[in-house]
């Protein structure tokens, strides 16, 4: 009895120690589970922007990383950041991009601006503080640029946004675009780097980076080469976009484009070249020096029987030079040009100042008969307010809006901004028309100005007259030159 007794106490006892490793196991199980559960929390944590909670750049590196192991086709990245941040703060404090940057991949992923991306399966992260990027997986730059993808999804996604709050109706988004393969070696980390710092020298609203970093810092340097030497003899490259009467098809005006080529003979976009001159203090020179031109042109189309109006694109900054307006008419009268046959083109989109020195430079040129335009009307946030405020002569409506008015929203924008022209006593035209079908709707709305592909490309100054003789022009007196006939 005593031996069984003695068994069944070290079976209790057995019993008992077993439960306290068990348990002590238990507990070492838990607080390691506890352990990986704190790392896996901390881990996610630094993929993840704390403001945001968006996965953050971290996220988007070791993303691109897996993607570009499984996937060998062409990926995009196209990185949005706030243009006139500054405008917004005053507006809305410095915490408010906390809550934007959600709304905004939110709009680019599920919203209405992403049924444009649903196809490439968009995924967004906060690249930094002030700049968001969404990966598009399957596309590339090229097709991005062919389509006009980048525009497009940038007027859904603000034309959105501004129905949520009415401080974003002064939201403007600037928008970079590159191929994630720039080269047969692709670093990512580099890619991440270089995009940030290139985007911060950006001025254009869409800039598409086609080339490596390295490559597009040589090509910038190429442009501010041809800048100083177009400033120096005064002569870049520049044709004319006929403007058109859509019902009697006669040339009344013609816009001033650059079309300009780099030093390996290809196409060199003036929004591109815009922003380089900004970039290196160039742009009132180089405006100036295209203004000469102009002039010139202007005198050509007076030798030629055609006095045709000419306009020039010319930015805020340059208005607010002092005596800007009476160096123009100076150049003029030298030229003996009429100053009714100049119109200067501002556009909207880059805010004119109200300062004392525009208004000075503009109450100047209107006197004299120099005509003023507002160029992209609608795409910027202060329409109204910039035509109320300056005596234009002439509205343009961007070429965005005239591609879909076919919708019946656009239609009814565009009535307005003929209502808010005919207003102002300006003439309302359409910037873009390229078919048939766009052109009658604007006739029946009451537009009766157009230019755009259906009528003709930008075209060098002869074949601008050439123009003019076969179609016959409305010049600035309001008579209508006839086709001459041909000589035998």
């Amino acid at each position: 009895t005593m031996i069984n007794a003695r068994v069944f106490a070290l079976r209790i006892l057995g019993c008992a120690l077993s439960l306290v490793i068990i348990g002590c196991m238990l507990v070492l199980l838990r607080r390691d589970a506890r352990e990986r559960e704190s790392r896996a929390r901390e881990l996610a944590m630094s993929r993840t922007n704390l403001l945001t909670g968006l996965p953050n750049r971290r996220a988007l590196g070791e993303f691109l990383d897996r993607l570009l192991a499984v996937d060998s086709r062409q990926h995009v990245l196209m990185t949005f950041q706030v243009a006139n941040l500054k405008d917004m703060v005053r507006a809305l404090g410095h915490d408010w991009t906390d809550h934007f940057w959600g709304q905004l991949s939110s709009n680019l992923t599920r919203g209405q601006a992403g049924q444009n991306l649903e196809a490439f399966n968009p995924r967004s992260f906060q690249l930094s503080d002030l700049s968001l990027t969404v990966v598009l997986q399957g596309a590339s730059l090229e097709w991005m640029e062919q389509e006009q993808m980048a525009p497009r999804v940038q007027a859904e996604v603000v034309a959105t946004l501004r129905t949520t709050h009415i401080a974003y109706m002064q939201l403007q988004l600037r928008i970079g675009i590159s191929n994630v393969r720039m080269g047969s070696h692709v670093d990512v980390s580099a890619i991440l780097r270089d995009l940030s710092l290139a985007l911060q020298s950006n001025e254009q609203m869409v800039r598409y980076f086609h080339s490596s970093f390295a490559e597009q810092s040589d090509r910038d340097e190429d442009v501010r080469r041809l800048l100083i030497d177009w400033i120096r003899t005064a002569n870049p490259p520049m044709q004319y976009q006929p403007k058109f009467h859509l019902m009697t098809r006669h040339v009344c005006g013609a816009e001033a484009l650059l079309r300009a080529h780099s030093m390996k003979n290809q196409p060199l976009p003036p929004p591109y070249v815009i922003e380089i001159a900004t970039r290196h203090q160039l742009l009132s020179q180089f405006e100036w020096c295209t203004l000469e031109v102009v002039a010139r042109d202007i005198k050509r189309c007076l030798a030629a029987g055609y006095p045709i109006p000419l306009a020039v694109n010319i930015s805020a900054t340059t208005l607010t030079l002092p005596r800007f307006g009476d160096r123009v008419l100076a150049f003029l009268d030298l030229l003996s040009v009429p100053p009714r046959l100049l119109s200067i083109e501002i556009t909207e989109s880059g805010h004119v100042p109200d300062v004392e020195t525009v208004r000075t430079n503009i109450i100047v040129l209107q006197r004299a008969g120099v005509g003023l335009s507002l160029d992209d009307f609608g795409t910027g946030y202060s329409a109204l307010t910039t035509l109320a405020t300056i005596p234009f002569s002439e509205v343009k409506i961007d070429h965005s809006m005239i591609s879909r008015i076919d919708q019946p929203r656009m239609r009814e924008a565009v009535s307005l901004a003929l209502e808010s022209a005919t207003r102002y006593n300006a003439t309302l035209v359409a910037e873009g028309v390229e078919t048939e079908a766009q052109s009658a709707l604007l006739l029946e709305m009451g537009v009766l100005f157009g230019q755009g592909y259906l009528f003709s490309r930008a075209v060098p100054m002869d074949e601008l007259i050439q123009m003019a003789r076969r179609k016959g022009a409305f010049c600035a007196d309001g008579t209508l030159r006839s086709p001459r006939p041909m000589q035998v």
